[in-house]
């Protein structure tokens, strides 16, 4: 809506002839322009200044606390600024736009509705909404008067509450937000009573919510246009803080900032009349005028940078002093002045072409030139000279005037090279387009079965083109043959559409009425099928020549050996015997009868001179017939149509094979025998058959009964039960049966398979948990997938398990599995399971079972009773599960010697187990509940702090991991150990306790005889910060084989040196070690010696030594095998290892010769 008779406050100007292109400089000033510039642009300078004055002037005060304060007050501003501020100013620019070339237009009413919707979307924050609606319209006056009375009360408003309060630095923020609220008031109350403004605004309207959507299109676009280069200055002002000296770094770069800003103050004013201008004038359809305006602003914004910067050459200084008394800020505030006044130049530029992005509706254009330059340019350069460059401040501020710099040439840019068209500011658009999408979808309801008719039509069609094609290709493809590269892309492309119509058309019959909107789908569907109809009229045949030779070449491994040879010698004999038809090739699973098979076959294809055809079949257990058929057809590429019968496939492959000159079918994997016949291989009546018969020999000439495996005759399978029955041993058989719980191709540790065994008692004739395995760390077992599935069918009878290892079960099995006879149950590493038994069932009844292994199983709880009939069970393995409570129904397995809770780190909650007399291995349990287990042989609480006294109290324990918070505890234990044969591994990591110069870690914390450690085999010492010396001279282990300090910083010696005798001289003394085989001393910045100058190690058995990044080791007292008697070579086995080579070069030996001889074993690391 309009009104002629609304009286217009800066009139836009006519009747002018723009001559030549609008650019041109031909006129130095167009008067008339230039006084309307003037007209807008100093009051809106004055209330620009006077408005960002209100936080400027807090941030000045606080800056007189201190230069922490001024820091502070600096971010903060300019947090508050980015965050808040420059949102609300962004979103404000729409108004820019909107309100503008509304006024241009002469839709007075228009720019009130535009000022509500942008205030229900700021609500509070609307000042620069009002401003921007003022300014549209050209009355600025009264803007200048608002805003100069708040800052004038604001002077007398600060300084009370920042020094006449204690509130200091907070008074600062709070005057500034009184201030800005009686400027947000008084400017309400103008607008809501000023008569001038009666046509533009009508007061409030429902109707502004209808603009919304046209405010937010423009908003925010502006929006992020600003807050894009808002946050560059402030991420500016951050990477200040990390410079050195970052107070005052943090704040020069916040006075340039704050500097920068107000000189921006003077470009806004100029370009909120350059805006004005350009928004009139495009309302008002005069795009050459809008354009004249801009070159006619800019030009004014040169005149005014000269002015600012003339004014900071002269008065930098007194400027500066508003902000601080510092002189070092000073002096740097100045050092920085010239490229202050080329940045502020740059952003004036590019302010007045910013504004002119507003005017014209340009706001999206802007934000992606301000991303770019700005983000990709303009802050990387500021890192790389401020902090790689060590330009620090200036190199922070070259980087933002290089983004200045390509943010205005771009925006001239596309001032220079984009139309200036009218925006389109009419709320029916959006209307129109509602009402058009609401069509729309009524018409997608209304023809959609008619739609969906023709569709089904149109799929009926091309599957009748494709059975056409079908079928004149099985008539086609031959051997030699192969289908064309267009008809098999047209025959994927026929299946794939007719799976998209299936999904399409079951989506559809799924959709509610309100909710079929499909046509369009349908319709692309619709195209898709007519383009495939198209493309089905192929020419002439649909097969061409294949040329080239069937074979695959196969992946195989290097095999060793004179027995694989002469295998593979025979095997080739065979083949190139013509009476022989066919070869068998037997062994047990895993000798390498795959491999050898796969030498033959790359063989075979190197030399095709005999054979043309090699073919590989994979048969594995689940053969069937027509698999083997599949196979092999798809192998010479033959094809079948689908519904063929098996002796039908069987013809077609006796004909295609026949038609071959000579080939060859190596089936692998075969578990039963089977007729080539009836695959439709061609086979010759008579021939030489050599029958490899070894195992069923072996199986006549045994007493054994053996039983075939789901109804198969086997060999192979028969005579692997056969070598298990041979198991005299019942435990044996037991041991051999339980590698079957873990999962298929699972590589098991010999460890917890060992510990397996002890748990179930099948490991019980020695005397301790020691002594039934040797143990070595990291070596594993794999049990064979043939062996395991035999494994498996003995364990249906007796005894019986249930194993679902490593099957990615989901649910819970039924409850008639759990049978009650069960012995051993698997469900390790099954991680989706969760629930391992059905939810409100009764608890299962297994009185026999021994054994339930449930790791990693995502098992979150379990009932309570649900281990009330398992009174049989020895171990339960819980570990990796995120249950939070153990049930109590635990607290009554009183036979069970295994429990196993490692990683269960939600584990918050454990019932009693004072009734669990016979436990031996526990595995992770929180501390307080370990004094009732006495039978402990196996404790490991991982990073668990536990008490000395608890674990002293455990007669049986041989290996224990844990953790002691101080030494008395550490003390107890180990005095425990006095009585019985002490540990044979000690593993030392952060001990940080603090020791006085003489505390050595084997004299003050073991303070106990030295046969304690008689049996101490291996000493492992890291990252003891505060220990200096590790043994004193009368404590060190004869026994010991590895020694190995690592990462101790004040590490000095390694056996400490013996006091002076009343002589004056030192004690000569050999320590001898005759066990010590390695010896690893790494990270030691201050070990000095390894014992005193006078004493000697000898290492009579020492075959690996490392000496890695020990600076200050000078001397090597070290006797290294045989020197002493065979002074012309040293030990064969002995390595040395050395970091760095210089400390070689450098380092004296006790041994003259000891150098020379030892070279020949030296590598630098």
């Amino acid at each position: 809506m309009s009104s002629s008779k609304t009286p217009e406050r800066v009139t836009l100007l006519v009747n002018e002839e723009d001559k030549g292109r609008w650019w041109s400089i031909r006129r130095v000033l167009d008067l008339e322009e230039a006084k309307h510039q003037l007209l807008l642009s100093l009051p809106m300078i004055i209330s620009n200044v006077a408005y960002y004055s209100i936080t400027l002037v807090s941030v000045m005060f606080a800056g007189h606390l201190g230069e922490l304060e001024l820091a502070g007050a600096t971010i903060a501003n300019s947090w508050a600024s980015v965050t808040g501020f420059a949102f609300m100013i962004g979103l404000s620019g729409a108004l820019e736009t909107l309100c503008g070339q509304g006024f241009g237009a002469k839709s007075y009413r228009m720019l009130g509705l535009h000022l509500q919707a942008s205030c229900i979307i700021s609500c509070f924050f609307s000042i620069i909404n009002i401003l921007r609606f003022l300014q549209a319209q050209g009355i600025v006056m009264p803007l200048v008067w608002f805003s100069i009375l708040p800052i004038g009360t604001h002077f007398g408003i600060v300084y009370g509450l920042v020094n006449w309060t204690s509130i200091g630095l907070k008074g600062a923020s709070m005057a500034a937000s009184i201030s800005l609220w009686m400027l947000f008031i008084s400017l309400a109350m103008y607008i809501a009573c000023a008569k001038q403004l009666k046509h533009t605004w009508e007061g409030f309207s429902s109707e502004s919510f209808r603009h919304i959507l046209t405010f937010l299109k423009v908003a925010l676009p502006s929006a992020a246009m600003h807050c894009l280069e808002d946050w560059a200055f402030e991420l500016l002002v951050l990477l200040a803080g990390l410079m050195p000296n970052s107070n005052i770094s943090t704040s020069l770069i916040a006075m340039c900032v704050n500097t920068e800003t107000i000189a921006f103050m003077f470009t806004c004013g100029l370009g909120a009349a350059a805006s004005t201008r350009v928004a009139n004038e495009l309302g008002g359809g005069n795009p050459e005028k809008a354009k004249n305006a801009m070159v006619m602003t800019l030009k004014l914004s040169t005149v005014l940078t000269l002015a600012i910067g003339l004014a900071l050459v002269f008065g930098h200084k007194i400027w500066a002093t508003f902000f601080t008394d510092s002189s070092l800020i000073l002096h740097q505030f100045a050092s920085v002045i010239p490229l202050l006044i080329i940045s502020i130049a740059f952003d004036s530029f590019q302010g007045i072409l910013s504004a002119v992005a507003r005017g014209c509706g340009w706001q999206h254009l802007a934000a992606w030139v301000n991303l770019g330059t700005y983000y990709f340019i303009g802050i990387p350069i500021a890192c790389l000279s401020g902090f790689v460059l060590q330009l620090y401040d200036k190199g922070l501020w070259i980087g933002i005037i290089c983004g200045l710099f390509f943010q205005g040439t771009a925006l001239l840019s596309i001032a220079l090279f984009r139309p200036w068209p009218k925006f389109d500011l009419s709320v029916e658009s959006a209307m129109d387009f509602f009402l058009t999408k609401m069509d729309q979808l009524l018409d997608n309801h209304r023809s959609i079965d008619q739609h969906v008719n023709d569709l089904k039509r149109k799929i009926k069609e091309l599957n009748g083109l494709k059975d056409d094609a079908e079928s004149k290709m099985s008539a086609e493809l031959r051997p030699a043959k192969k289908l064309k590269t267009e008809v098999q892309i047209w025959l994927e492309n026929v299946e794939i559409i007719n799976g998209e119509v299936e999904n399409l058309d079951g989506r559809i019959g799924e959709s509610s009425a309100l909710t079929r909107g499909f046509r369009a789908d349908v319709l692309k569907r619709i195209r898709e099928v007519e383009e495939l109809i198209q493309q089905a009229k192929f020419r002439e045949s649909l097969v061409v020549e294949d040329s080239q030779r069937i074979g695959q070449v196969l992946l195989t491994t290097t095999l060793f050996g004179e027995t694989v040879k002469a295998c593979v010698e025979e095997i080739w004999q065979y083949l190139m015997d013509d009476e022989v038809q066919k070869i068998g090739v037997w062994g047990m699973g895993g000798v390498g009868k795959t491999s050898v098979m796969k030498l033959i076959n790359n063989q075979l294809l190197k030399e095709m001179k005999k054979f043309d055809t090699v073919i590989w079949i994979t048969v594995s257990k689940e053969m069937s017939i027509a698999k083997l058929q599949n196979d092999n057809a798809n192998k010479i590429g033959v094809t079948f149509c689908g519904d063929e019968d098996v002796m039908t496939r069987a013809g077609v492959l006796f004909e295609t094979l026949s038609q071959k000159r000579r080939f060859v079918i190596i089936f692998d994997d075969l578990w039963e025998k089977i007729s080539l016949e009836i695959i439709g291989i061609p086979e010759q009546s008579a021939g030489r058959i050599h029958d490899l018969s070894e195992w069923r020999n072996a199986l006549n000439e045994s007493s054994v009964h053996i039983k075939s495996v789901n109804g198969l005759k086997d060999e192979v399978f028969q005579q692997l039960q056969f070598s298990f029955d041979r198991l005299k041993d019942v435990k044996l058989q037991q041991c051999f049966l339980s590698c079957a719980l873990y999962p298929e191709d699972c590589e098991i540790s010999e460890v917890d398979l060992v510990q397996l065994w002890i748990a179930l008692g099948l490991v019980d004739e020695m005397d301790n948990r020691e002594a039934e395995f040797d143990r070595e760390d990291g070596r594993c077992v794999t049990m064979h997938d043939l062996v395991r599935d035999m494994a498996l069918h003995i364990t249906r009878g007796t005894p019986r398990f249930l194993v679902k290892a490593g099957m990615s079960l989901t649910e819970p099995l039924d409850v008639q599995e759990w049978k009650q006879d069960l012995e051993q149950v698997s469900f390790m590493k099954n991680r989706e399971l969760q629930v391992m038994y059905p939810l409100k069932k009764p608890p299962p009844r297994c009185p026999m079972i021994t054994t339930l292994l449930v790791s990693d199983c995502g098992i979150k709880s379990i009932p309570g009773a649900f281990f009330k009939h398992m009174h049989g069970l020895k171990i339960l393995d819980l570990s990796e599960n995120p249950i939070k409570s153990l049930p109590g129904s635990i607290s009554d397995l009183k036979n069970l010697t295994a429990l196993l809770l490692a990683y269960c780190q939600n584990l918050k909650k454990v019932p009693s187990l004072s009734k669990l007399g016979v436990l031996k291995m526990l595995n992770g349990i929180p501390n307080g509940i370990l004094s009732k287990l006495s039978c402990l042989q196996h404790l490991n609480v991982g990073e668990t702090s536990v008490r000395g006294e608890e674990i002293a109290g455990f007669k049986k324990l041989e290996f224990f991991e844990g953790r002691f918070n101080d030494v008395s505890n550490l003390n107890m234990y180990v005095h425990a150990l006095h009585d019985r044969e002490g540990p044979r591994e000690y593993l030392i990591v952060k001990c940080n306790l603090v020791c006085s110069e003489d505390d050595l870690l084997f004299s003050r914390f073991f303070r106990i005889p030295l046969a304690t450690f008689s049996t101490l085999r291996i000493l492992n010492i890291n990252n003891c910060e505060n220990m200096k010396r590790l043994f004193s001279p009368n404590c060190v282990p004869l026994n010991l084989q590895q020694l190995s300090v690592t990462d101790c910083n004040q590490m000095e010696e390694i056996i400490a040196s013996e006091p002076e005798s009343e002589g004056g001289g030192l004690v000569s003394l050999e320590h001898r070690l005759p066990q010590l085989t390695q010896l690893l001393l790494m990270d030691l910045p201050e070990l000095k010696s390894i014992c005193s100058v006078n004493e000697v190690m000898i290492c009579d058995s020492l075959e690996k030594f490392w000496v890695l990044n020990c600076p200050k080791l000078k001397r090597m007292p070290l006797n290294p095998p045989e020197l002493d008697n065979v002074r012309s070579s040293a030990a064969p086995a002995l390595r040395i290892y050395i970091k760095p080579k210089e400390w070689w070069e450098s380092v004296e030996w006790h041994h003259p010769d000891s150098k020379s001889l030892l070279e020949p074993f030296l590598r630098f690391w």
